[in-house]
This record gives structure tokens, C-alpha cells and sequence, in this order.
């Protein structure tokens, strides 16, 4: 999908100016959390994924992103069931939805 048709996604919170700062912040770490999760995975990690993603499920939830939160607990799950191609196959749409989000984000070009 060429970034001109990727969908923006954003925050239910968006329009909170007492989070604007965190919220921010949590969509500029985003990028990173992702490569973490996707190291652990590469490693074979599958308690590392499980911990980072629900970790990431945590921080999606506080900052107003419902689909992110919910990928990243199937995410969780499929680590928590031993599932690696599960595990795979979420992450790949973890990381579209965390380019959408980018995507949406103030600073975005």
C-alpha cells in the first residue's frame, strides 16, 4: 500500500489538550516499540514479545487507540499459547496500524 492510500488512524483522545504532550509522545515512541517487539520476535522471544506487547496494549489503551490495543493483546496471546506464526501474522498488522497512527499524528507530513 503506497503512504498517499494508507489510512490516518486517530487517538479517541485527540482533541485533549491535558494529553496532547503524552500523546505525542507515545506516538513518536511508537516506531521504536514496534522494532523492540519485532527484535524479541526474530529472537525467538516469544515471552519478551508477549511482555513488550502487553505493555504496548497498556500505553494504546490510556492514549485512546482501540485497535492498537486490541492487536497487540492478540499478540500477547498467541506469545502466551507458544504460536509463532500467530504471533507473526499479528505483527504484521500491528505494524500497519502503528504506520496509520503515525500517519495521524500532528507532526506528520
Amino acid at each position: 500500500m503506497t503512504p498517499e492510500k494508507i489510512q490516518p488512524l486517530y487517538s479517541a483522545f485527540e482533541d485533549d489538550l491535558e494529553l496532547e504532550e503524552e500523546l505525542s509522545g507515545f506516538v513518536v515512541s511508537l516506531a521504536e516499540d514496534v522494532d523492540l517487539i519485532q527484535d524479541a520476535q526474530t529472537a525467538g522471544s516469544l515471552p519478551d514479545v508477549g511482555s513488550r506487547a502487553r505493555l504496548l496494549a497498556q500505553r494504546a489503551e490510556r492514549f485512546g487507540y482501540r485497535l492498537l490495543t486490541e492487536i497487540a493483546s492478540e499478540v500477547v496471546l498467541a506469545s502466551d499459547q507458544d504460536k509463532p506464526e500467530v504471533v507473526q501474522t499479528h505483527l504484521r498488522a500491528l505494524t500497519d496500524v502503528a504506520c496509520r497512527i503515525r500517519r495521524g499524528h500532528r507532526g506528520a507530513a
